[in-house]
């Protein structure tokens, strides 16, 4: 193999690992700016071992994923496949762009005022 066909091989490789990667990232950012704002549960706050809604969340338009603190007090990730396979950037997302807005505290009192983002800014299919 000569030389010029070596250094074609990693460049080709580079080239298709780049542009999937924006497609990755262009892909979530059309899901993100058309998804909105849903009531979901944290895991924190549990009346007696079930969780209860305490948290305004941002989900994309398809896929669901969310970091959730289970009943053993560990946390993971809470989603289906779609959200799974963007979870990376949907936590990146709720963590840095859309942070997740708690409206109940951990001594179980409600914020006031309630801190709810507009109506129209909900997620358009929940």
């Amino acid at each position: 193999m000569s030389k010029r066909k070596k250094l074609l091989l990693p460049r080709k490789l580079a080239i298709v690992l780049i542009a999937l990667i924006i497609m990755y990232v262009g892909s979530y950012a059309t899901l993100s700016v058309s998804g909105g704002w849903v009531i979901s549960e944290s895991g924190e706050l549990r009346m007696p071992v079930l969780a209860v809604a305490d948290v305004f969340e941002w989900q994309p338009r398809y896929g669901d994923c969310q970091l959730f603190r289970w009943t053993g007090g560990n946390y993971g990730l809470r989603g289906d496949r779609l959200g799974y396979f963007y979870s990376p950037l949907i936590l990146l997302d709720q963590r840095y762009v859309h942070r997740t807005i708690r409206f109940i505290r951990l001594d179980r009192s409600v914020i006031e005022p309630l801190p709810a983002p507009p109506y129209a800014a909900f997620h358009p299919l929940r």
